[in-house]
């Protein structure tokens, strides 16, 4: 197991029971208009033992949608209100889901944005849990953040999660910006990371060698070693000299 992979079941805390999830939201007030969460049980090594049938709903917001999400989603207003269950509705029956592990479980999400649109929901339905939208707000697991210490894009910054799914081998279940195929495809872009140790450690390479955020120093150093060069320490001395100048 490389470091990254102990660094992940580090910070799993021993917990046994993982959600997957992703959300669609409203373009102005960020009220979930889509949920999906695939429930499953970890190993002590981290991987998936089990996993559970799949947690999908539409959620009817109090603001509209917006344009631009419509057309990014394909999600309407109308379609909404035909099909969307209320938010307060939705987290019962998401803590159902979950079940005993509840308030044991890691709540596993791709970016920073999705944890805060529980809260966004719940300040918008007065007859919703603020309590039960911050206790799952506070116990995602921002696997971007994580998986972006070891694999980023050519410019150094995080790739988004078709990119990340491209890049491992991980075949899409469905539409893009759909939140089951995209939870299905955050859960199958976890287990590839563990699997697929090789291209782990080289894509880390490659993100240490852009050096994008070290001192002038040391990006010199990764680039000569890059090409092949030997790098010693009166070579170092020279390159903080010369950088000092």
């Amino acid at each position: 197991m490389i470091f990254g992979m102990k660094s992940l079941v580090k910070a799993l805390k021993k917990r046994t029971t993982a959600v997957f999830f992703d959300l669609e939201g409203t373009g102005t007030s960020h009220e979930i208009v889509e949920i999906g969460a695939i429930k499953a049980t970890l190993k002590p090594d981290g991987t998936i033992k089990k996993v559970f049938k799949p947690f999908h709903y539409y959620v009817m917001p109090k603001a509209k949608m917006g344009s631009y999400v419509s057309s990014l989603t394909g999600l309407t207003d109308r379609f909404l209100e035909e099909n969307g269950i209320p938010f307060r509705v939705m987290q019962k029956s998401l803590t159902k889901y979950v079940g005993k592990d509840y308030k044991n479980a890691v709540y596993f999400c791709y970016g920073d944005q999705d944890p805060h649109m529980f809260i966004y929901s719940a300040e918008n339905n007065m007859d919703a849990s603020m309590e039960e939208a911050k206790f799952v707000a506070h116990h995602c697991f921002n696997f971007l953040s994580f998986f972006s210490r070891y694999v980023t894009g050519d410019d150094g910054n995080p790739i988004n999660l078709t990119k990340a799914c491209d890049l491992f081998g991980v075949k899409p279940t469905g539409k893009a910006h759909t939140a089951l195929a995209d939870a299905y495809g955050l859960m199958n872009l976890y287990s590839a990371f563990l699997e697929k140790t090789d291209l782990v450690a080289s894509e880390y390479r490659k993100t240490l060698f852009r050096g994008r955020g070290l001192p002038e120093p040391f990006r010199i150093v990764l680039a000569r070693l890059q090409k092949g060069e030997s790098i010693d320490l009166a070579t170092f001395d020279n390159i903080l000299k010369e950088s000092l100048e």
